[in-house]
């Protein structure tokens, strides 16, 4: 049975996805805005992922593609198929803010030890605590993080044994992040987990550059994460 995050925590996420789509449709006529355009839309479809909306996360991915179109081709429908796609983004965040969430059940946690200590981190508050729900109701010890300086903090205080962090943080480089994790766990037997709302192929430079233990693409689910994370705890206990 899949885990859901909490009904207040989605309700966070469409009240402030719905505030960054109307900017976006504000931020379409200008052309000197595209990035911070598609910047937003890659957050939207990745916090969308993290609290089990795959259609939202669908759209605001392609309304992403639409944006970095117009970074390079500033074409009049270029523009009409963006904004095209954030109206369809409006409606759809509209749609499920309609509807009354009902509580999802949740399943019993199993024992947690000491060696179930995950540290997510996502520059999004909403995506890192949509996985770190879903991880906890599977058993797991979480933490979340936002900063490379939380993240320093973890390590040294919470000592966790899986690193899930998102590929694509402006304010966080996740090469310099991994590098540091790795340091101050030297010795430690530990697995990193990257997450992007991006595909494997499209970061492949950079995967293979930073070499985590597992990738996950975010479009596939918060499930496909948790799943993940426990392929590696077992490995780490191997």
């Amino acid at each position: 049975m899949g885990a859901t995050p909490s009904p207040e925590l989605k309700e966070r996420f469409l009240s402030t996805a719905k505030e960054r789509v109307s900017r976006d449709l504000g931020l379409l006529g200008r052309a000197g805005e595209v990035w911070d355009l598609a910047g937003d839309l890659h957050k939207i479809g990745g916090e969308a992922a993290m609290v089990n909306l795959p259609e939202v996360a669908r759209a605001a991915r392609e309304g992403e593609e639409a944006a970095h179109l117009l970074g390079t081709a500033s074409d009049r429908q270029a523009r009409v198929i963006c904004g095209r796609l954030l109206r369809r983004l409006s409606y759809l965040l509209q749609g499920l803010s309609a509807k009354r969430p009902t509580p999802a059940p949740v399943e019993a946690p199993s024992t947690t030890d000491g060696g179930r200590r995950v540290l997510v981190v996502d520059d999004s508050p909403v995506a890192a605590q949509a996985l770190a729900d879903v991880l906890e109701v599977r058993g797991f010890e979480v933490r979340t993080a936002t900063s490379l300086g939380a993240v320093m903090t973890m390590c040294a205080s919470f000592s966790p044994a899986v690193l899930v962090a998102d590929v694509q943080m402006p304010n966080l480089d996740v090469a310099e992040l991994c590098q540091r994790f790795r340091e101050v766990t030297r010795g430690q037997r530990t697995a990193i987990l990257l997450i992007s709302g991006r595909s494997e192929a499209e970061l492949r430079d950079r995967l293979d550059a930073i070499r985590p233990e597992a990738f996950v693409s975010k479009l596939a689910g918060a499930d496909e994460v948790v799943s993940r994370v426990a392929t590696l705890f077992q490995g780490l206990r191997a």
